[in-house]
């Protein structure tokens, strides 16, 4: 089985106890991301470059592209904070 955002969006059975409403991925910095933007997910901007478990404030990883992709556009009530507009930024 292929673990991509289409099976997020079209398995909810997958997620048993769970609703997704976004999926978010990474994209290293030199990638463009083409292909999720093709797809429907939109770019939000660059991680700080830290890495998933850092202890400390240093950027010792390179900073990669993070794009989101909506699987519920009622997030926002659904999850009860106030609205936001995801949108593309420039790259």
């Amino acid at each position: 089985m292929r673990w991509g955002w289409y099976s997020a969006a079209y398995r909810p059975i997958l997620w048993t106890g769970y609703r997704p409403y976004i999926v978010e991925t990474f994209v290293g910095p030199d990638q463009e991301g083409t292909c999720f933007r093709g797809t429907g997910f939109h770019y939000l901007g660059l991680t700080k470059g830290r890495g998933r478990h850092a202890s400390s404030n240093t950027c010792s990883r390179p900073k990669k592209k993070i794009f989101a992709y909506e699987l519920d556009p009622k997030w926002c009530k659904a999850l009860e904070v106030p609205h936001v507009e995801l949108h593309d930024m420039p790259c």
